[in-house]
C-alpha cells in the first residue's frame, strides 16, 4: 500500500513548492495508490479551487 509519504516528490518540499496546484493534486492522488484520499475544508474560495481539481482529477482516474 502506498502512502502519500512514501512519495518521492512529495517528500521533497522544493519540489512541491514547485508544482502547480493541479499537479500537486494530480501527485496525491498517484501517491494514494487509488486508495480514499480526504479533503477537510472550511468552504472558503480557495477551498472550493481545490475541491473543484480534486474532483476533476478524479472523473479522469475512472
Amino acid at each position: 500500500m502506498s502512502s502519500v509519504a512514501e512519495s518521492n516528490v512529495l517528500e521533497d518540499n522544493a519540489a512541491v513548492e514547485a508544482l502547480s496546484a493541479e499537479e500537486l493534486v494530480a501527485e496525491v492522488l498517484r501517491a494514494s495508490g487509488g486508495e480514499h484520499v480526504c479533503l477537510t475544508s472550511s468552504f472558503q474560495a480557495e477551498d472550493m479551487v481545490v475541491l473543484h481539481l480534486l474532483r476533476k482529477h478524479r472523473q479522469m482516474c475512472r
